[in-house]
């Protein structure tokens, strides 16, 4: 499942970035992965620290189920994005 979604990703953005920024669209896009993990990491551990392990999964839970009934409500308009209708 990760690896289909990592290269439907790369299609998208190799067909929809001009070559010459590419480079530098792929270092936004792994500082911008990179940070986030990182960040994260501390504020669970704060979390976990402050309010308990299963405060901190429950957050984790509901996060990934938001996320998903963000991405259920806008599926229409990421097909667009993918397919790159959006852009033309």
């Amino acid at each position: 499942g990760s690896q289909i979604k990592g290269v439907a990703q790369q299609t998208i953005v190799q067909t929809s970035v001009n070559s010459k920024l590419l480079s530098k669209v792929y270092s936004a896009q792994d500082s911008i992965v990179f940070g986030t993990f990182g960040v994260s990491t501390i504020l669970f551990g704060i979390f976990a620290d402050q309010f308990g392990v299963r405060f901190t999964f429950l957050l984790a839970a509901f996060l990934l189920f938001a996320s998903a009934f963000f991405v259920s409500i806008n599926q229409k308009t990421l097909k667009h994005i993918k397919s790159g209708e959006i852009n033309k």
